[in-house]
Formats: structure tokens, C-alpha cells, sequence
């Protein structure tokens, strides 16, 4: 069975997906896992602007080290989709740190608001 590929990192599950992009598990060829965020080219509501904004906000957070912050390894602007079954999508992509445990705004969309106690605990 052939896999999807967007330049070295293979393509796992779907994490989540919004209105701009969709998140996939990316896989290196040593195994670890990144968090790719991925932009179709070829989608209306693809905005090349945004990806530039989102450029410059990485170059800065990258100097950044803190373990309540997302790591954020790569951006790209112009890369490959090689879909399972052969056909290919231009994209840009944003390559980061995987966070397990998924989105805390479902979270909170499923069970309700957050105890003060809680709040604390998150915003710490």
C-alpha cells in the first residue's frame, strides 16, 4: 500500500482540521512525530499573507523556550502532497511540536466551563 509523503516526513493519522488547514501527524524516518499543519495552495481560502504573518511569528517564538509553548521546527511555502493514491496538491506547510491529548477548546465544547481550580491549573 503506498503512503502519503509531503517532503521527508510521511503522513499519519488526521489530529484535527479548521477553516484555513488540517493537522496530520508527519513522520520522520528515525520515528519521531511532528504536528503538520498543512495549507492547500489550490483551496479559495488559501491566503499566501497569512502564511507570511505566520512565518515571522515563528522566526520569533523559535527563540523562545518554555515548556507551556509549542515548538515550531519549519515553515514552508511551496512543497508537494504525494497523496496515497498518487495524486499531488500543492501546499505550505507548518511543521511543530506534537501535543497528545487533543484541542483544549473541544474539551471545554464537551464538558463545559472549567472550574476556577481548573482554569488555574491550564492558565499556569
Amino acid at each position: 500500500m503506498a503512503t502519503a509523503v509531503i517532503d521527508n516526513f510521511t503522513i499519519g493519522r488526521t489530529l484535527g482540521s479548521g477553516f484555513s488547514a488540517k493537522v496530520k501527524e508527519g513522520i520522520l524516518a528515525d520515528g519521531s512525530k511532528v504536528a503538520l499543519k498543512i495549507f492547500q495552495k489550490d483551496k479559495p481560502n488559501f491566503n499566501p499573507e497569512f502564511i507570511k504573518l505566520c512565518e515571522t511569528e515563528i522566526e520569533k517564538t523559535r527563540k523562545l523556550n518554555h515548556p507551556s509553548l509549542v515548538k515550531h521546527y519549519s515553515i514552508k511555502h511551496d512543497a508537494v502532497y504525494k497523496h496515497k493514491d498518487g495524486h499531488e496538491t500543492k501546499v505550505a506547510y507548518i511543521a511543530q511540536e506534537l501535543i497528545s491529548g487533543g484541542e483544549l477548546f473541544d474539551f471545554v465544547a464537551n464538558t463545559g466551563a472549567f472550574s476556577a481550580d481548573i482554569c488555574r491549573f491550564y492558565f499556569k
